[in-house]
Formats: structure tokens, C-alpha cells, sequence
């Protein structure tokens, strides 16, 4: 079985340079899986994403913080 071709998912340009997931699942996973790493991490980061929101401009979903 060969590669599938035009099957690829390429994220859309966003002027806001986040990284962007094709769904609100994938977001979500990236956002437990963020939080699990940090948690670990021997010097954790100060800034953690909280939410996931889908972009008006490009549709994609991205990872934002509240403080």
C-alpha cells in the first residue's frame, strides 16, 4: 500500500503565529498533554495554555491562555 496523497492536512496561514490543530480533539490532547509535561518538567514554565478556541481568521484551533 502506498502513501496517500492529497489526504495531507496543512495548517492555514494565521497572523498570529500559534499553532493551529485541524480539530478541537487534537487541540484539547495538546493542551492535557502541555499541562502533563510541565507538571513534570524539573523547571516548569510560567505561562500555560488554559483554552482552546477556534480561529475566526483561519478556522484552524489554537492554544491561548487567561490570566
Amino acid at each position: 500500500m502506498g502513501k496517500r496523497r492529497g489526504r495531507e492536512w496543512r495548517p492555514p496561514r494565521c497572523s498570529s503565529g500559534k499553532a493551529a490543530f485541524r480539530s478541537q480533539g487534537r487541540a484539547l490532547y495538546a493542551l492535557k498533554r502541555t499541562a502533563i509535561d510541565n507538571a513534570q518538567a524539573v523547571a516548569p514554565l510560567e505561562i500555560r495554555q488554559k483554552r482552546v478556541y477556534r480561529c475566526a481568521e483561519c478556522g484552524a484551533f489554537h492554544l491561548t491562555t487567561l490570566d
